[in-house]
C-alpha cells in the first residue's frame, strides 16, 4: 500500500533541494523538513511566548558537535556551580529542552539563575505538554 503525501517547503529550501541529483533524495529531505517543523510546532503547543530550544548534550553538559569548541557553552553551569533542581549530575547526557524562565513543576529539571532559564529532559517536557 502506498500513500501520497504533499509537503510544502519554502522557496529557498526548495532551491537547495533541487540541486540534488537523486529525486528520491529530494523527497526524503523535503519530508525531513516537514517532520522537523511538525515536531517544533508540537513542542510549542500550549507554551506561549517562551523561547524554547532543544539541545543534545554530552556527559559534560556541552552541546553535541561543539565539544571541540573551546568557547562552547556548558548548559549545566550556573556561574561555576551546578544549577538548582532535581536532576542527576551523572546522567545529563541526552536531549534537553532549554526554556526561558524558572519552571520547577516538572518531574526532572535544572534551573539556572545565571540566565533565568530551565533545562528539562525532552521526554518529560513532551509528556507534561500533552
Amino acid at each position: 500500500m502506498f500513500r501520497q503525501i504533499c509537503v510544502y517547503i519554502e522557496d529557498r529550501q526548495f532551491e537547495k533541494l533541487q540541486k540534488e541529483v537523486n529525486k528520491s533524495e529530494v523527497a526524503r529531505k523535503g519530508l525531513e523538513l516537514y517532520f522537523q517543523y511538525k515536531k517544533e510546532k508540537e513542542m510549542t503547543k500550549g507554551v506561549d511566548k517562551m523561547k524554547i530550544k532543544e539541545v543534545k548534550l554530552n556527559k559534560n553538559g556541552v552541546e553535541v558537535g561543539e565539544e571541540e569548541n573551546p568557547l562552547a557553552m556548558r548548559y549545566f553551569s550556573d556561574n561555576g556551580n551546578l544549577p538548582s533542581g532535581d536532576f542527576d549530575v551523572d546522567d545529563i547526557e541526552g536531549t534537553w529542552v532549554h526554556i526561558e524562565g524558572e519552571h520547577t513543576n516538572f518531574a526532572k529539571y535544572a534551573y539556572r539563575s545565571i540566565d533565568n532559564s530551565t533545562l528539562i529532559p525532552e521526554n518529560i517536557f513532551r509528556k507534561k505538554e500533552e
